[in-house]
């Protein structure tokens, strides 16, 4: 049988069942000017146009709340950094999770993959450029890699400025992170697709939330590495104190761009 309709990932309307592809009929998302920051605090991934999309075995959300799974039985996992992270995990059922000791043996396992993408406008991107963004992969198993967390750029894997394509939660040892990428490729593209994926077994609700498995991100940045051509700064004194260590006097700092 012939099922027609839009088989790019990267639309709105993408048809995972469909065997017929119809490119008229795919919408796609807007993509988010540059310089690029993360609105996770508006409390919807629509709002920046973000498509999700998880296997049956794996979601993705934004956590707003202290979340016990995925530590050892006691542990509070509170947001990152401000009200909402994203979050990505597993499922409550074990379900077939196989050669995950690698990362492409992990991420083969597609029914435990669970992703969110941003489509980036970079057509006004300086020659460097560099995203970075607070990673965490965390597992209650501290010796087996259960969970995943990687990135891409119009589907395909980049490696980050360590040479890295992947991290698990024994390489980062379940430690919150700074996650910094060279994107100076991608400059000038005016649709540039970022996608933040996990793989991982088990989610927040196996075994009463004490085994979950998950991949944390907040605070999304792209800039240019520039910062002097763009910003200046000047600090002046406006009064002496009057006596050595007084606390009378005054001095103004300001900034620009």
């Amino acid at each position: 049988c012939l099922y027609p309709g839009c088989m790019d990932q990267m639309a709105t309307n993408y048809c995972a069942t469909c065997n017929v592809n119809d490119s008229l009929s795919c919408t796609y998302p807007s993509c988010q000017p540059y310089p690029f920051s993360e609105d996770w605090e508006s409390g919807s991934t629509a709002t920046q146009d973000w498509l999700t999309a998880s296997g049956a075995n794996a979601s993705v959300y934004l956590q707003n709340g202290p979340q016990a799974g995925g530590l050892p039985l006691g542990t509070i996992m509170p947001v990152i950094n401000g009200s909402y992270h994203l979050e990505m995990t597993g499922h409550s059922t074990a379900g077939s999770y196989l050669n995950y000791a690698t990362e492409q043996g992990a991420y083969s396992n597609t029914l435990h993959v669970a992703s969110a993408t941003v489509c980036v406008d970079m057509s006004n991107a300086g020659p460097a450029v560099e995203m970075t963004f607070t990673g965490q992969v965390v597992s209650y198993f501290s010796t087996v890699g259960y969970a995943w967390g990687r990135v891409k750029v119009n589907g395909t894997v980049v490696a980050d400025i360590n040479g890295n394509t992947a991290y698990n939660n024994i390489t980062i040892t379940n430690q919150t992170g700074l996650w910094t990428y060279d994107m100076s490729a991608y400059s000038g593209d005016s649709s540039v697709h970022v996608t933040f994926e996990y793989a991982g077994m088990y989610g927040s609700g196996y075994s009463s939330g004490m085994y979950g498995c998950f991949f944390r991100v907040d605070d999304i940045s792209m800039y240019d590495l520039l910062p002097c051509t763009y910003y200046a700064g000047s600090a002046s004194v406006d009064s002496d104190v009057s006596c050595n260590g007084g606390g009378d006097g005054s001095a103004t700092a300001s900034v620009s761009g």
